[in-house]
């Protein structure tokens, strides 16, 4: 296919993309200002052009609606349905869904839901969706230091502490912000079940906290491997492509611009290489290209990220 008439495709698929995942928020002035960006620093500036158009139509988004459906699936699939099966079991295989409910029930009055950051990170801001969709209750989001109604002792009455983040990258960060907060957790509440759940995982980053940290069960929705990586080989991102899209020559104009921009991650937090963002915010493990925003600097974003000030 020739250049030119890639380019259109690849314009018309981002548009639907836009209309139909990217809540109308991607539309082509912004695309077009984000394209010139990408001045020859590797390539000749159309063929550039086209690289990064092409990472675009492959970017991986989680709307409003998305994650509303992915925190449904979080509290029924990685909590609700394990307990209940465990339960049951316990019954011996009952079909007596009344007393499994009851059973459910005090169990879930025990459990308290928290989010992965201080009240204005992007942990915190799950909970209100969560529990619109878990059909929960107020009382299951009490900070971690005020369990309702729990004993300092919680091995006599099962007790659950579930830590809820959108994404889990390296895990390196997550290790670093949990390590203690949960040393302190089961140390006031002996016996206290604590669990973390993310949207989005990797694998590698999911290891990391299930190795590193006493946690007694992780998980995460949507969980992705190496194969997510984009010049990872082989990688999702290219699959299926045009014959004149180079995966090799995108790496290297990716890591040109990158460095330019993050010159210690210039593929992303940890080398992330991911191409996924939220509807609330974009991970730093994504492409620098596709987000780097910053005080002074020329680079316009296509999916802007923003930042903690810690």
């Amino acid at each position: 296919m020739h250049v030119d008439d890639l380019h259109r495709k690849l314009l018309s698929k981002v548009k639907l993309l836009n209309e139909n995942l990217w809540e109308d928020k991607i539309r082509h002035p912004l695309i077009a200002q984000w394209l010139e960006n990408f001045t020859g620093l590797c390539f000749d500036s159309k063929t550039e052009r086209l690289y990064a158009l092409y990472l675009l139509s492959q970017f991986m988004y989680f709307g409003e609606p998305q994650i509303r459906e992915a925190l449904k699936s979080l509290y029924r699939d990685l909590y609700q349905y394990p307990i209940k099966k465990r339960i049951r079991e316990s019954l011996n295989h009952t079909h007596d869904y009344s007393l499994l409910n009851t059973e459910y029930g005090r169990i879930l009055g025990r459990t308290t839901f928290a989010g992965v950051g201080n009240p204005s990170e992007s942990g915190v801001h799950l909970l209100y969706p969560l529990r619109q969709e878990a059909a929960l209750s107020k009382s299951n989001f009490e900070d971690a230091t005020t369990l309702a109604g729990s004993p300092v002792d919680c091995t006599s009455c099962e007790t659950h502490y579930v830590l809820v983040d959108d994404m889990c990258g390296s895990g390196v960060q997550g290790k670093t912000y949990l390590k203690d907060r949960i040393r302190e957790i089961k140390t006031k509440f002996p016996g206290i079940i604590v669990h973390y759940y993310s949207i989005l995982g990797t694998i590698s980053g999911l290891d990391t906290l299930r190795n590193e940290l006493p946690l007694d069960h992780v998980d995460s929705v949507f969980k992705v491997d190496n194969s997510y990586k984009c010049f990872s080989s082989p990688s999702q991102i290219f699959i299926a492509h045009d014959p004149i899209i180079h995966q090799a020559e995108i790496e290297k104009m990716c890591r040109a611009y990158g460095s330019q921009l993050w010159a210690n991650w210039p593929l992303g937090y940890r080398d992330g290489q991911l191409l996924l963002g939220f509807h609330h915010n974009t991970p730093d493990n994504t492409l620098p290209i596709m987000w780097f925003d910053a005080p002074g600097a020329t680079w316009i974003p296509v999916f802007k990220r923003y930042h903690k000030k810690d």
